[in-house]
């Protein structure tokens, strides 16, 4: 039985700026996010993941849903991409920022062999809030405050792209005759209920402390955001921010 895994791709809050080739990027630290909303509505699989491969079966097997719910993991079986009661229960009790894991059985006919074979799918979404946090004044805001605070100070400095011969090493995966060396800087960070932020760390250093602790600073200090909401409540949201040369993040 043949084993697919597909990345839906879906789309959220970023910010990316290449800037004197220096490039930045703020998004949420989350993949294929569905909105816990949707997910207490959805009927079906495509519901779930927009861009969901319906035309892949020519007839399912089962569907299990797994599903985190006050830190436990409980599934669900049905038999095809229709939902069943108990699955639909189950979603709606999903932790947020918990992932929600679908694996597919289903035969579909081989257009080489002309028979018809078993295959097995799985994808993963995360479960987001009804509303993400957002930066008070928008992206363009967000983008100027990073690049005053940040970008401006550390664009001279921030260290190269190194290109390293084969000589020096073997020829990398590619086989390619020189392999590249690309530095940069992430920081992880958490939006409160309050809008501020808390909980920065460095999580990759770019090789030079003062321009991961420019960086940081920058973080730390940012204006107040408008906190993510879910049922009407304030909750806390993880950003990931990424600097590094060009294409280097």
């Amino acid at each position: 039985m043949k084993n697919i895994s597909i990345t839906v791709f879906t789309c959220f809050l970023a910010l990316a700026f290449n800037a004197q080739e220096l490039y930045f990027e703020l998004r949420p630290d989350h993949q294929t996010p569905v909105k816990k909303k949707e997910l207490e509505r959805a009927g079906l699989l495509k519901e779930i993941t927009p861009g969901y491969p319906q035309n892949w079966m020519d007839e399912y097997v089962s569907v299990e849903i797994l599903v985190t719910s006050k830190g436990r993991m409980n599934k669900a079986l049905s038999k095809n991409d229709v939902l069943t009661g108990d699955q639909k229960n189950l979603l709606k009790t999903a932790d947020l920022w918990s992932t929600v894991s679908i694996d597919v059985k289903y035969k579909t006919r081989n257009a080489a062999t002309g028979k018809t074979d078993l295959r097995n799918m799985n994808y993963v979404v995360t479960v987001v809030p009804d509303v993400e946090a957002s930066f008070k004044g928008g992206d363009a805001k967000l983008n100027e405050y990073i690049k005053q605070s940040g970008i401006k100070k550390v664009a001279g400095t921030f260290p190269p792209t190194e290109v390293i011969p084969a000589s020096t090493f073997s020829l990398n995966d590619q086989g390619d005759a020189f392999t590249y060396v690309r530095h940069s800087t992430v920081i992880k960070f958490t939006v409160n209920e309050k809008g501020e932020t808390e909980d920065v760390r460095v999580i990759t250093s770019c090789g030079d402390p003062a321009i991961d602790e420019v960086l940081y600073n920058a973080i730390v200090n940012m204006p107040k955001w408008t906190p993510a909401q879910s049922a009407g409540m304030n909750v806390k949201q993880d950003f990931l921010f990424s600097v590094g040369d060009q294409g280097g993040c």
